[in-house]
């Protein structure tokens, strides 16, 4: 009993039937006991024993006892081996659930650095647009900067030679002017 009693530890139910069981049994061993000592006693009182019928109800009911005693030990044999297959099948399924956890930890990480460099890819594109049209202006203000400056002395040369006579020296020094500046240029 004290076997089953550790087998059925974490059970209540099944440690309840025990007790009553091992209680069941202790009376029976009572009664067995009583009827060896008949034998030791008169003959008489062995007769009157038997023939009351108590020997046999006793032998019944020891069977009944073991009969018991099996059952509740085929129970929890049979929970044991239900929870031990339980248990099998939760140490294999373990690194399978670990194994995939992990890759879609990893799938989740690869996700979210394609995202990252996009978007670092974009940021250096943006930037490179940024620089581009920040050159294209710089160019375009030196170009017109560039074509003011000659254009200046240009134009006021041919007021010079709108309001002089063709082949006057203001006329002479204004084209020379125009070459030179269009040469610049």
């Amino acid at each position: 009993f004290a076997a089953l009693h550790q087998e059925t530890a974490d059970s209540p139910e099944q440690n309840a039937d025990v007790r009553q069981l091992e209680e069941a049994a202790g009376l029976r061993m009572r009664q067995l006991e009583q009827a060896i000592a008949l034998g030791h006693k008169s003959l008489t009182e062995a007769r009157n024993f038997v023939a009351s019928g108590e020997g046999r109800r006793q032998t019944d009911r020891l069977r009944e006892l073991v009969a018991n005693v099996e059952a509740v030990e085929h129970a929890v044999l049979a929970e044991r081996d239900s929870r031990s297959h339980h248990i099998y099948i939760a140490a294999q399924i373990g690194p399978i659930v670990s194994a995939i956890i992990g890759l879609a930890v990893i799938a989740v990480l690869c996700l979210i650095l394609r995202r990252r460099f996009e978007d670092a890819r974009k940021m250096q594109e943006a930037e490179t647009l940024k620089e581009a049209d920040r050159r294209k202006n710089e160019f375009l203000a030196t170009l017109a900067h560039e074509l003011r400056n000659p254009l200046a002395p240009i134009r006021n040369a041919v007021e010079l030679l709108g309001d002089s006579p063709r082949d006057s020296n203001a006329g002479r020094m204004a084209q020379a002017m125009i070459r030179r500046q269009v040469g610049h240029m």
